[in-house]
């Protein structure tokens, strides 16, 4: 008998310390706000991309580049991040002498802000008074109205010590200014920092690390690693690929290792579109006299055209349990995190702009949204009655397949969607073709109750069964989960169908399909006036046997 294996210890590179160096931990941090969409430090607003190695990409300080977004307006931070360093004009000191260079030219390009930007460095290891001075000479220049100003504090009457006069002696004889404004400008948009307290035990560390794991979900993969010690895995193996992130591709890269909670500033919106679904889902009927048949076969069919198709369309006659179908996937999905449903009948708005205001979203386009259901949630768009959706709402529909369609952050989307027979046609007249021309429309066709799926309801509502298994013409009709539902109080008042023309007579005398209970008394007239052929007409039209539908094969590709 083999002994049980035990878990093996995860490696010191993914558990952090020794593991990483301190770029990845610096280039860890400033991720960790990307993730999070929060500030971090020497900048101000919130960070929105994060980039590495960049020199290929016209940055002269390359280790890292992070953007911000301040209130609308873009702000860059370009550092070169140290291990340790020595601030000193020396000849000899190569390092500091680059930095400074490498400042000034990332100042000297096109794109630099001198309002807003910053660049320099960033360092664990440093001595103490030589930064203090540096950053003594930075404040000065921003706290100063002009160059004029700071200047003074340099003359016999200035307030200037000796070592800061020194280090800015040797920092003009490495730069060569041209004038007095270029200096000042240069110090104004200089950064000179120590972060430390990185270290395992460190106050910094500790805190990004608690602040991260309120993010948490689930540890998809098995290892039980904190997500910091996860970003600066990302951040070591992105070193050599001049890699950027923005919040998207950084979920993207998470997706199959760590499910995530909604982040904050995208929860309400997230909460109302989950409320919106539920309240869609909770409307359709999936019970018989409130007995839900399980229908696991075809639930089935359903998770394996999602594994081939990026589309899949339930179909069948009305009646026969479709949307019961698409709402039994989405109620399991809304267990695991949000989902996104639509209803043909519960759209608003020509687009997603006028659907996000009559929902009261903030989220203006659909994008940010989606790719937090990707993280948090099923990365399913469901949609219920794509055929029945009304011209001027296909547009808030189009508006989300397209974004899916286009964005490569969303690849791992797939559709879900219900359609009668008889809507295909419409539904493949507007629906994009890019999301189904490659491996086609997975196509799942709902019929009737099968014998076995019969059986169970018989097991509980006994009165059905001279429905259910009685005569072949009631019985194709009776077995389709609505009109079981609907003709089971047949039974109860003794008035059993023998016929399809008895069924006729019980649905028109309940007012016809799908009719509101206070219309029940008016319905029958306004369509018996029309004579009994109008009505068998229309009840033929729901009702019409599946050896007379019009079939299109179990996967429709897209017409060549």
């Amino acid at each position: 008998m083999t002994a049980p294996s035990q878990k093996k210890p995860a490696s010191t590179e993914l558990t952090g310390g020794a593991g990483f160096n301190y770029e990845d931990i610096i280039v860890a941090y400033y991720v960790s706000a990307l993730l999070r969409r929060e500030r971090a430090a020497f900048q101000s607003g919130h960070v929105v991309s994060v980039s590495v190695q960049r020199q290929g990409h016209g940055h002269p300080l390359d280790d890292l580049i992070v953007e911000f977004d301040h209130a609308g307006d873009r702000r860059v931070l370009d550092l070169q991040v140290k291990t340790s360093l020595t601030i000193s004009g020396a000849p000899s000191n190569a390092d500091f002498r680059s930095i400074l260079s490498a400042a000034k030219a990332t100042m000297s390009i096109s794109g630099f802000d001198r309002e807003n930007d910053r660049c320099g460095f960033v360092v664990e290891q440093v001595s103490p008074e030589p930064l203090r001075s540096l950053n003594r000479l930075i404040d000065w220049a921003r706290a100063s109205p002009d160059a004029d100003d700071f200047d003074a504090r340099f003359k016999t009457t200035g307030t200037a010590g000796a070592d800061e006069t020194n280090l800015r002696n040797a920092i003009k004889s490495i730069l060569s200014f041209a004038d007095l404004e270029e200096e000042v400008g240069f110090f104004r948009n200089l950064i000179g920092r120590r972060l430390d307290e990185f270290t395992d035990d460190g106050l910094f560390r500790s805190e990004v690390v608690n602040r991260l794991q309120e993010l948490v979900a689930a540890n998809l993969d098995g290892q039980d690693l904190p997500v910091f010690d996860r970003l600066c895995r990302i951040a070591r193996n992105a070193s050599a690929k001049a890699t950027k992130w923005t919040r998207a591709t950084l979920l993207e890269q998470l997706r199959g290792t760590v499910k995530l909670n909604v982040t904050s500033h995208l929860k309400n919106d997230i909460d109302r579109l989950q409320i919106y679904s539920l309240e869609g889902l909770n409307a359709i009927i999936d019970k018989v006299d409130d007995f839900h048949v399980e229908r696991s076969g075809l639930s089935a069919a359903v998770e394996q055209k999602l594994e081939k198709h990026r589309v899949v369309c339930v179909t069948g006659l009305p009646g026969c349990g479709k949307s019961a179908l698409l709402r039994d996937k989405a109620m399991a999905a809304s267990t695991a995190g949000p989902i996104i449903c639509l209803k043909n009948d519960r759209l608003a708005g020509n687009g997603w702009s006028g659907f996000a205001v009559s929902m009261g979203l903030s989220s203006m386009t659909p994008l940010a949204l989606l790719e937090e259901i990707s993280a948090t949630g099923t990365p399913v768009l469901f949609i219920d009655g794509i055929d029945r959706v009304r011209p001027d709402q296909q547009g808030v529909i189009l508006d989300i397949l397209n974004t899916i369609a286009t964005e490569p952050t969303l690849a791992n989307w797939r559709i879900l969607a219900t359609s009668r027979d008889q809507g295909l046609e419409v539904f493949r007249s507007w629906f994009p073709a890019r999301l189904y021309a490659d491996d086609g429309i997975g196509d799942v066709t709902v019929g009737e109750f099968s014998d076995d799926e019969s059986e169970q309801l018989v097991r509980v509502r006994s009165s059905l069964r001279p429905l259910l298994f009685g005569k072949p013409a009631v019985q194709s009709i009776a077995r389709r989960p609505f009109f079981a539902s609907v003709l089971s109080g047949l039974v109860l008042d003794g008035s059993e169908p023998q016929s399809e023309v008895d069924l006729i007579a019980a649905w028109w005398e309940r007012a016809g399909y799908n009719t509101a209970s206070g219309l029940i008394p008016q319905r029958p007239t306004r369509d018996y006036r029309f004579g009994r052929d109008r009505c068998a007409e229309s009840w033929q039209e729901h009702c019409r046997p599946a050896t007379e539908r019009r079939h299109y094969g179990a996967d429709r590709r897209s017409p060549r």
